[in-house]
């Protein structure tokens, strides 16, 4: 490897200068030009992330209001306009992508943001089931791109062992904020009466036209791409490129060669073969075997998740607690997910390990579910079940950022990381249907439908632990390929079409 790739894998950092030409930084200014990236980042995407929860959901809110009689729905119709939001979503997860390859961050999130902002504003006119059914098709179809992403924006700016403690991070501060929302949702709902309008209609009206400002506002503030960002001094575009290309095993002396031709307001090298090869990048995402690995354990995430969402109102409800008191009460458990979730990011990105994490993860999403199986079983009192969803949420927020940046740590060629993190999230979301129908089945007993999620998060970690031993094996074995034989690392045009297969690359566990 090159000495930079060596000096930058390094889990110590001292004094020392960063090996990069003619830009050699101390570890103190590197830390400050991070602070900077954080404070403008890492807010934006939170409030991005914000946002889409917000929207999705407040049509819960809207069934408290009792949306349903107003508008006629029948039967499952209020659950088909619940999963068509979450099909969409993950079929339009990929084809967002190509928006984001097209134009650039901020233009395709802020129009996205604004367009499902739209959508969500007409929702407070429907009158039927048809309006309120294609209105959240239309939601999950401009929802799809945000968290891909956002994630993928994430994995441009930082290095590989400093990428899930800023998932983690965005997460807390989305899920801890959004657990406040339904409050306002709540307090929205006291609009009643106002201009003739229920309470539900002005929830929509007035939570679409923020997403609406916010999207907005989000093309002049979201951060783009390190070497076109306008945050960033000529010489700090080279060092924040270089130090992430550096440790993800890029040929820097190419980019040596090219230094006069770069960074003068046009693209990198990096970011045109990054356009170039899209359709490489989407032809590998879908043939790798370890990108249909990480879809499958992030689908269990997901259904615990949605199960969550599902059971912690009812339990709550059992307590004889009323709606403002359930939302509430709803807040330490999502905020105290948010916590150990960045705790643990820390030490992950510490020891540069994935699946320990992960591992972690599953353990507690399975505690948790056997302490709520339990207590419903044993018909005992709601508290014993309330803990259990500390477990359970605390698990699968851990298990969120840790999945997706183990998959994003692993796959080198741009074009390919964000495509398979599109197919990991927007099919990962079908979870949600798998839970929905799980819980809402009228045949199925408590203790079955618990049951299901406890076998479902056992396989999730069965995944881990095998996907784990594939990449500590591969690793292996490229080091044997690579002291056995003369390997020359590839010209970056080439390395951008084999990415993470290549010999010189080496999985993180």
């Amino acid at each position: 490897m090159l000495e930079a790739v060596q000096i930058y894998e390094s889990e110590e950092y001292d004094t020392k200068p960063v090996d990069m030409g003619q830009y050699n930084i101390q570890w103190n200014q590197e830390k400050k030009l991070l602070l900077k990236i954080d404070l403008h980042l890492i807010p934006v995407c939170a409030l991005f992330i914000f946002i889409s929860l917000l929207d999705q959901g407040n049509i819960f809110t809207a069934e408290f209001d009792k949306m349903q009689s107003f508008i006629g729905l029948e039967g499952s119709q209020f659950n088909h306009c619940i999963m068509i939001c979450i099909v969409t979503y993950a079929v339009f997860a990929v084809p967002s992508c190509l928006g984001l390859i097209k134009t650039s961050p901020s233009s395709w999130l802020s129009t996205i943001i604004s367009c499902w902002g739209v959508v969500m504003t007409t929702m407070g006119i429907i009158h039927d089931f048809t309006g309120l059914f294609w209105s959240r098709f239309f939601l999950g179809v401009f929802e799809a791109g945000m968290l891909p992403g956002v994630s993928f924006v994430l994995s441009i700016w930082y290095k590989k062992n400093e990428l899930q403690f800023r998932q983690a991070l965005l997460t807390g501060l989305a899920v801890s904020a959004n657990a406040f929302g339904g409050l306002l949702s709540w307090t929205i709902l006291m609009m009643t009466g106002v201009g003739g309008l229920e309470g539900w209609r002005w929830v929509f009206i007035i939570e679409g036209s923020l997403s609406v400002v916010v999207g907005g506002f989000g093309y002049m503030i979201m951060c783009n791409y390190p070497d076109t960002s306008d945050l960033l001094s000529y010489s700090e575009k080279k060092i924040m490129n270089k130090r992430v290309l550096a440790a993800e095993g890029w040929n820097m002396e190419e980019f040596e060669d090219n230094e006069d031709d770069e960074y003068e307001g046009e693209e990198s090298e990096i970011m045109q073969l990054f356009k170039r090869y899209k359709w490489n990048g989407l032809e590998g995402s879908l043939i790798d075997w370890q990108v249909w690995f990480h879809t499958m354990i992030y689908i269990a995430i997901s259904v615990a998740k949605y199960s969550i969402n599902i059971l912690l109102p009812r339990i709550l409800g059992s307590m004889n607690f009323t709606e403002e008191k359930i939302k509430l009460i709803s807040i330490p458990v999502f905020t105290s997910s948010s916590i150990c979730s960045i705790l643990v990011a820390i030490a992950s990105d510490k020891v540069a390990a994935r699946s320990p994490a992960l591992v972690l993860s599953f353990v507690m999403i399975i505690a948790g579910f056997i302490v709520i199986m339990i207590s419903e079983v044993h018909d005992t009192r709601g508290s014993v079940a309330y803990s259990g969803m500390f477990l359970a949420s605390i698990g699968v927020y851990t298990a969120i950022p840790a999945s997706v940046t183990w998959l994003s740590n692993n796959t080198l060629c741009q074009a390919k990381r964000l495509f398979a993190l599109a197919l990991q999230i927007g099919l990962g979301e079908l979870g949600g249907v798998v839970a929905t129908y799980i819980y809402i089945n009228s045949n199925t007993s408590k203790s079955f439908a618990h049951g299901m999620i406890i076998i479902i998060a056992f396989s999730g970690l069965i995944l881990v632990i095998l996907l784990s031993f594939i990449y500590l094996k591969t690793n292996r074995k490229r080091i044997k390929i690579c002291t056995s034989v003369i390997a020359e690392r590839l010209p970056n045009m080439d390395l951008a079409l084999v990415g993470d297969k290549n010999v010189f690359f080496r999985y993180m566990n």
